[in-house]
């Protein structure tokens, strides 16, 4: 058991034995300690530790001085956890828990009128503060926020200890106490409060009455407000004698007005929003002569109403005047008008019914002059919109608003914003886990995992999976997370008597427009993570601008997430209930068409894509675009490189969803469009995952030009990832489809890749054959591209044959006709091959500006896998006569440039660079092989294409 104190200095005893930290750990340790249990980023403890004085190598300094921590402490205290460290702490082990949790302790105490239990836990949670917080630890921007929510707490601790002592009847002893707090807190009317009534209580009226003027005259020079209804209602009191302010008196607010205490009961097992509750008692709490509005906005089923209660009782000392509730039923279908909630709080005010004016404003009018001078709190829940809201404010003085709501409310005035978002892992986790009980026998924590990523952060989807748990003693955790993994089941399983997120996200819907509940709906049929403007018309065959309309709608009620400019998002279950009401009420026929219009949308994009960034023709004929937005235009190669980069994923789900739903030729024409893109990226997952799509998708259909086209592309990512068996099947299927259709170009362009994969297997002389039928071929249908492309090849097989000659001439043609198809990307491949051979000949002076101008081009052109190949080759230029610096360089950069786009082969260079001897002048690209650990490379070998 070791002890970690922050309330004061930093403090460690471990085994009994206080421990010597320098000061860089007690900065890291404090950092720890503060966010536990949640990891702390690497690149956050940097900065925290050294600032702008980071060393060179800041994360490997990091982790030296992890581990001389670790040295102090036992041995699994600290653990690597992405994005970087945590701290395992037990219950009792922080000062600043033990503190917290006595506090809370005590108001508990307090709210159930246990004086004496109240004030000994306050004094217990007092005597735990030592000094400043974290006193000696450096940073001020960690300990800022911390420091000034323990001294909040201090003196609400304080506050209590005395309300405690005055219920006592020990106010006679408290006096001197409190006019040392009033001195150290002049602008605390708390603390002047509780020094009047105490002076009062002892018979002292007129220096209590003196007391009151003090504290005004503070207040206003200092402060430059008049004192708050508290202190005025109390000096008001002490001029009548008010007979309440008597020991033993209970509690009441202004004379003749009762105290209402609405709020539902706080949740037992409240977790998680820390963050947000500390923002939302700063706000509150801290009101004065005016009124405090503040909205907690977000989904059905996010926790603002838990949220909103929580900090409603947690404030409960603040508002002496009590707490008025209501639930504006926003949600419902008849949502509580004004009128009706403004009856129902005057009469938690103590206006009796006869009383009540009939008029709206007329009970808005009597309401506002009740808590005129008072300090409530209201909580307005689920509300609908500032119309509800409006009549229902208080006009002046220290009382606040809390308000929740599906919408943002952004025709309030004067507000405070909050929106709640779902819950982080940590959080999710600690909810489960604190609903089940830490001990319980079914916690499987690979399985709780599943259920929380299926409940994707929603509280009401946690605690009701947690609640299924317990109305299913039979079940594990396993058991849950196995019927939640069924999408079409899963909102049934989020069910627990008479909650269910389905009803939570069936009111949000049921107050939708029907053209917006009909974006809603066909929303929920695609399957991919995102949407932007466009893509979403598509969809639902609206224009742009229109559909932007609905999309923003949708959004400021929360049923769609905006995660960045012009995109949109579900959240995974309201996607799983949108999808499930399109179903209901949308045709087969319509929902058919709506997906169509989607797919076809981004067919025609990719294309124009493809177009924008590839010299080679797609020669597709593609099926003509549903209604709605035109599908994307590019600038440039940068524009549409740009929008494939943000749309690769959604690319890849409208691949995965035309398989789905059966349109298979836009299944295998989309990674058609796609190749380019993926293969300049070497995105090879993304790219392999489209392309077995598509070739099923192909031979469903019956094209064999599809099927053609996929085997070669198919090939391609195979070659590329060294699966060269796999390739060569591909690249032979390919050959015999196209050979069997007439296809001149397609034969062609699959025998330049076939003999690519068979120099790769060192079969040159089978490589050399089918390379040169390729360029008979290409000339036959006067093909520049696929003749440069065969001939690039050629030269290749050639070079690793050793007929140099005959491999120069071979590039030099390449590079003349890649240049009259104004392939770019090829130049420099072709460039860099040529460089390889003029080293090959003991050229290296000659080879650089091949090599250069090669390293320029693909640069240019993003493609960094052929960067990484020329850049070694430039590196074995520069030191083909004697390592030097500048060629060690250009080394590295090739490994940094593989590193970057996780390029399986990074391993092997970094490898062999770390094993460089004075003697070494040329680095392997390492081309692996089956079975082999790694080759030398020619240049980047011929490149393939589609």
């Amino acid at each position: 058991m070791a002890e970690f104190s922050i309330l004061g200095p930093l403090l460690v005893r471990e085994h009994g034995l206080e421990l010597t930290i320098s000061p860089r750990q007690r900065t890291l340790l404090a950092a720890l300690l503060l966010r536990a249990p949640v990891p702390v980023s690497t690149d956050e403890l940097c900065d925290l530790i050294w600032a702008d004085d980071q060393p060179a190598d800041a994360p490997a300094a990091l982790h030296v001085l992890v581990n001389r921590l670790r040295g102090r402490l036992d041995a699994d205290r600290i653990l690597t956890r992405s994005p970087g460290y945590l701290i395992r702490l037990d219950a009792d082990e922080l000062d600043a828990a033990r503190f917290r949790r006595h506090l809370a302790a005590a108001r508990a105490a307090a709210d159930a009128g246990e004086w004496e239990r109240a004030g000994d836990l306050a004094d217990r949670a007092l005597r735990l503060w030592r000094a400043e917080p974290l006193a000696d630890v450096a940073s001020d921007e960690l300990c800022r926020d911390e420091r000034h929510r323990l001294h909040a707490l201090r003196l609400d601790g304080l506050e209590l200890r005395v309300d405690a002592g005055l219920r006592q009847g020990r106010h006679a002893r408290l006096v001197l106490d409190l006019q040392g707090l009033v001195r150290e807190h002049p602008l605390r009317e708390r603390f002047h409060a509780q020094l009047i009534l105490a002076l009062y209580r002892t018979g002292r009226q007129s220096e209590a009455l003196t007391g009151y003027l003090d504290a005004r005259r503070t207040l206003i020079a200092d402060g430059g407000v008049e004192p708050g209804p508290e202190l005025r209602d109390l000096h008001r009191r002490i001029l009548a004698n008010d007979p309440t302010l008597d020991v033993g008196a209970a509690p009441a607010g202004p004379v003749g007005m009762p105290v209402p205490t609405q709020l539902p009961g706080d949740l037992a097992d409240f977790t998680g929003r820390a963050g947000q509750a500390a923002e939302l008692g700063r706000l509150l709490g801290g009101s004065g002569g005016q009124v405090v509005l503040t909205a907690v906005a977000g989904a059905g089923g996010i926790g603002k109403t838990a949220l909103a209660v929580h900090v409603g009782h947690r404030l409960r000392g603040r508002f002496t005047d009590g707490q008025l509730y209501v639930n504006l039923r926003a949600g419902g279908v008849t949502p509580l008008s004004p009128g009706d909630v403004l009856a129902r709080f005057l009469r938690g005010l103590g206006v009796e019914p006869a009383a009540i004016p009939a008029e709206e404003d007329e009970r808005g009018a009597l309401y506002r002059s009740l808590l005129a001078d008072r300090r409530v709190l209201v909580v307005l829940d689920d509300a609908m919109d500032a119309a509800q809201v409006r009549p229902l404010l208080p006009g002046s003085g220290a009382s606040a608003v809390l308000i929740t709501s599906r919408g943002r409310l952004a025709g309030l005035d004067g507000v405070h914003r909050m929106a709640l978002e779902v819950l982080d892992e940590a959080e999710a986790l600690a909810l489960f886990t604190r609903i089940l009980g830490p001990g319980s026998t079914r916690v499987d924590p690979v399985a709780a995992a599943e259920v929380l990523r299926l409940c994707a952060g929603l509280p009401l989807a946690i605690r009701l999976a947690a609640g299924r748990l317990v109305a299913e003693p039979d079940w594990t955790v396993r058991t849950l997370a196995d019927r939640l993994a069924d999408q079409g089941r899963r909102l049934d399983e989020l069910t627990v008597e008479d909650r269910a997120v389905r009803g939570s996200l069936a009111m949000g819907h049921r107050r939708l427009s029907a053209e917006a509940a009909r974006t809603f709906r066909l929303l929920g049929l695609w399957h991919g993570p995102d949407l932007d403007v466009r893509a979403a018309g598509a969809l639902i065959g609206q224009a742009s601008g229109s559909a932007e309309e609905l999309l923003r709608g949708l959004s400021g009620v929360y049923l769609l997430d905006n995660p960045e400019a012009d995109r949109y998002a579900f959240h995974d279950l309201v996607r799983l209930y949108a999808a499930e009401r399109a179903e209901v009420e949308e045709s087969p026929a319509g929902r058919r068409e709506a997906v169509w219009r989607l797919l076809t949308w981004y067919l025609h994009s990719a294309a124009a894509a493809h177009a924008a960034i590839s010299t080679i023709p797609l020669r597709l004929e593609l099926p003509e675009p549903g209604p709605g937005p035109a599908p994307m235009e590019f600038a440039d190669r940068v524009d549409a490189l740009a929008w494939l980069d943000a749309e690769r994923v959604n690319l890849l789900a409208a691949v995965e969803q035309s398989s789905a739903v059966g349109l298979d030729e836009l299944a295998w024409m989309l990674p058609v469009c796609v190749r380019a893109f993926f293969q300049l990226r070497s995105n090879w997952t993304d790219y392999v995952r489209a392309y077995q799509i598509g070739l099923d998708a192909a031979r469903r259909s019956g094209s064999s030009y599809g099927e053609g086209r996929i085997l070669n592309g198919l090939g391609i990512a195979y070659h590329a990832l060294m699966r060269v068996d796999e390739a060569l099947d591909c690249y032979r299927g390919a050959v015999a489809i196209r050979r069997a259709d007439g296809d001149r170009w397609g034969e062609a362009m699959a025998l330049a890749n076939l003999g690519n994969v068979l120099r790769t297997l060192d079969r040159f002389a089978e490589a050399a054959e089918v390379l040169t039928q390729g360029v008979a071929c290409s000339r036959e249908v006067g093909d520049r591209f696929a003749e440069a492309n065969a001939l690039n090849n050629l030269g290749v097989v050639h070079s690793m044959s050793g007929r140099l000659d005959e491999a120069a001439k071979c590039m030099h043609r390449a590079i003349e006709l890649y240049r009259l198809a104004g392939d770019r990307e090829r130049v420099g491949l072709a460039l860099n091959n040529m460089g390889d051979l003029l080293l090959k000949h003991g050229k290296p002076a000659e080879a650089l500006p091949y090599i250069r101008e090669a390293i320029d081009i693909h640069r240019d052109r993003g493609a960094r896998h052929l960067e990484a190949t020329a850049e070694l080759n430039l590196g074995d230029a520069l030191c083909f006569d004697g390592q030097t610096d500048e060629g060690r360089d250009h080394w590295h950069r090739a490994l940094t440039l593989l590193d970057e786009i996780r390029d399986p082969r990074a391993d092997q260079l970094r490898e062999h660079l770390a094993n460089l001897t004075p003697d070494t002048r040329r680095v392997p690209y390492l081309l692996l092989r089956p079975g082999q650990q790694a080759v030398a490379r020619p240049g980047d070998s011929g490149r393939a294409t589609g």
